[in-house]
Order: C-alpha cells, then sequence, then structure tokens
C-alpha cells in the first residue's frame, strides 16, 4: 500500500500513502506538501486505471480537477500531465454522455477533439489539462449547487405536504370533537 495513489474520504483528496503508524496511514497530496495521517476507514483505493469513465460513482471526478489545477509547470512531469490529461478526458467524456447543457457539452467537445501532439512543448499539454479542469469544476460545482436547490426544495415541500396532513388531522379531530 505504500507508494499508492488513494482517496481521503474525510479530506476529499486524492494522496500517496507514504507510511504507516499503528492503524493511521500518512499520506501527502499529489502535488506535494505537508503529510497527514488518516484512519483506515477514511482511506479509499481507487479502481484500477481506465476503469473512471465506466464507474462514474467511485470516481472523485471534482478532486482529480482540483489536484489538476493544483500543478505547477515547473514541478509538474510530463508523465503526471498525461496522467491528469487522461483522468480528466474520461471525466469529460462520461458528462458529454451524461447529457449536459448545450454550451458545457460544445466546450468537452472542443477540447476532447483538439489534444496536443506528443511533439507540442509541454506547456501545451499542461494548457490542455488546465482547461479540461477548469471545465470539469465548473460543470460539477453547477450541478452541486443544483442539486442542493433541488434538495432544498424537495424538503419545503415535504415540510409543505407534513404541515397541510398536520392541519387536515387536527381539522378532523375537531370535527370529530364538536360531533360528540
Amino acid at each position: 500500500m505504500i507508494g499508492e495513489l488513494v482517496w481521503d474520504a474525510r479530506r476529499e483528496v486524492l494522496a500517496i500513502v507514504t507510511g504507516r503508524l499503528g492503524r493511521y496511514w500518512w499520506l501527502r497530496p499529489l502535488g506535494g506538501g505537508r503529510e497527514w495521517n488518516a484512519g483506515p476507514d477514511e482511506v479509499r483505493s481507487l479502481p484500477a486505471p481506465g476503469t473512471y469513465g465506466k464507474e462514474p460513482a467511485t470516481a472523485p471526478a471534482l478532486p482529480v480537477a482540483e489536484d489538476a489545477l493544483a500543478c505547477r509547470l515547473g514541478t509538474t512531469t510530463r508523465e503526471d500531465i498525461a496522467h491528469y490529461t487522461r483522468l480528466l478526458r474520461e471525466q469529460a467524456e462520461a458528462l458529454l454522455g451524461a447529457g449536459v447543457p448545450e454550451e458545457t457539452a460544445d466546450m468537452a467537445r472542443a477540447l476532447l477533439d483538439s489534444p496536443p501532439s506528443r511533439e507540442e512543448p509541454a506547456f501545451a499539454a499542461y494548457a490542455h489539462m488546465q482547461d479540461l479542469a477548469r471545465l470539469l469544476r465548473h460543470h460539477l460545482r453547477r450541478e452541486g449547487e443544483a442539486s442542493t436547490a433541488r434538495c432544498e426544495a424537495a424538503r419545503c415541500e415535504a415540510a409543505r405536504c407534513e404541515a397541510a396532513r398536520c392541519e387536515a388531522a387536527r381539522s378532523e379531530a375537531a370535527r370529530c370533537e364538536a360531533a360528540s
């Protein structure tokens, strides 16, 4: 497990396992930085490579986008850029299959149809990766806000229905009491 890429469910970030102490795992963020420890119930193994688009429920799309955006050109290798770009492309393709607004679909198609070649400078690959990550993050945040709004509306509707049921029950009880 040491050296493995994992998902920290508590912090909601991708990390690399750097060690173990007792039952706790020591993790470090992908882009480097300060280590932290996480309990065994907080650390999740990632799906096998190439399965991100096939199992959207286990794919941490927003953290992948955030981690890609945290990469810096001077300290990120071309292989890391290619790795993140592959993950982001799989997420963008899954996004297109899920039925997104036309504007988002057009931007995703444009990015997917114009990947930089291996001969282009690292900056072109880096910029492409960053564009994909920004598009995904923007869409996922908008979806999250819309989902929160839908949940809030459903809660309000449930509360209104409950209040109406309670009022009907009180009215019925008052009618029965008046009749007796």
